[in-house]
């Protein structure tokens, strides 16, 4: 009702009778399926046979196979559910990365510290779960800061400065320098660790999101919004599955709960690894994506703060 009530109708659509891309909707739904399959491949079993994994390469050759076929609709629909010139700005495009590069490495610490406090240290759930809101605090008082100084100096540098806090934090949970998360460690000792990951989301998110959106031209925010929220989605499911695949891997191996956790810790550090790499090489200031007479999508860059004139930007 608050929709249909205060969102302005697009004449434009309306009037051109565009059709919604059903086609580029279905095709993408089944690559991020198989996408996550690929990371978990299913057990099938056929008449009541010994169940066997899927292979990863015919899960793999399955999204290339779709992925080719969605790019070739997306070209050709009038109005479609990925823009592929948008691939063309390279802000938007390693934001994006950086992007779904962070949201795996958080993921990581959502989902097994839960498990630590409650097994390791023995935690009522509730008791785990306020412990956990250590990391949404901190992101409630970081990001609105954060923005606010990627507005007025640019976002390059803090996006870096949230990756790489967050890729110190994870090593340091895992046991680097002497420090981690142990059997022995103390409340504040804890909060602090889950501080730390709140810190670097916070510091990072606001900014990154501000230099994708700022990337694109305005007629296509719809468009970047819905992919960001994507690849936020994606990358917290891909972190979920490989947090737990990696932690369950190693405690087979170790057969103990704390170095499998200091294990899954390292990798998802990595990964913070590549957001700061991906932040770094975006363009420093803000790059606005517009379409010139030609037809084609270009980019240009900016300085670091956009102030539009009378006339018009």
């Amino acid at each position: 009702i608050l929709v249909h009530r205060y969102l302005q109708t697009d004449h434009q659509v309306k009037h051109h009778n565009i059709q919604f891309d059903w086609g580029g909707a279905f095709i993408q739904v089944f690559i991020l399926l198989f996408f996550m399959a690929i990371l978990d491949p299913p057990k099938i079993s056929i008449s009541g046979s010994t169940p066997y994994e899927v292979s990863r390469l015919i899960i793999a050759l399955l999204i290339i196979i779709l992925a080719i076929l969605f790019f070739k609709i997306e070209a050709q629909v009038k109005a479609p559910l990925f823009d592929t010139s948008l691939l063309k700005i390279r802000t938007f495009v390693l934001s994006n990365i950086a992007s779904f590069f962070t949201f795996i490495s958080y993921s990581f610490v959502s989902v097994l510290m839960p498990f630590y406090l409650e097994q390791v240290h023995h935690f009522a759930p509730d008791k785990a779960g306020l412990f956990m809101t250590a990391i949404p605090l901190t992101i409630f008082i970081v990001a609105p800061i954060s923005g606010r100084l990627s507005d007025r100096f640019g976002g390059q540098e803090l996006s870096f400065i949230g990756a790489m806090v967050g890729a110190i934090g994870l090593f340091a949970m895992a046991g680097a320098l002497g420090l981690g998360i142990f059997e022995q460690s103390s409340p504040a000792a804890i909060v602090l660790a889950l501080s730390s990951i709140g810190l670097a989301t916070g510091l990072f998110q606001s900014p990154n999101n501000n230099a994708i959106l700022s990337a694109v031209p305005n007629h296509k925010l719809g468009v970047a919004s819905a992919l960001l929220a994507m690849i936020r989605n994606l990358g917290f499911g891909t972190g979920t599955t490989l947090a737990t695949g990696f932690f369950a891997w190693r405690q087979n191996v170790t057969g103990n709960f704390v170095q499998s956790l200091h294990f899954a810790f390292w990798v998802a550090g990595f990964f913070a690894v590549g957001a700061m790499f991906a932040s770094l090489g975006r363009k420093r200031g803000v790059e606005r994506g517009h379409v010139v007479s030609d037809g084609t999508e270009q980019s240009i860059h900016m300085d670091h703060v956009i102030t539009p004139k009378k006339e018009g930007l």
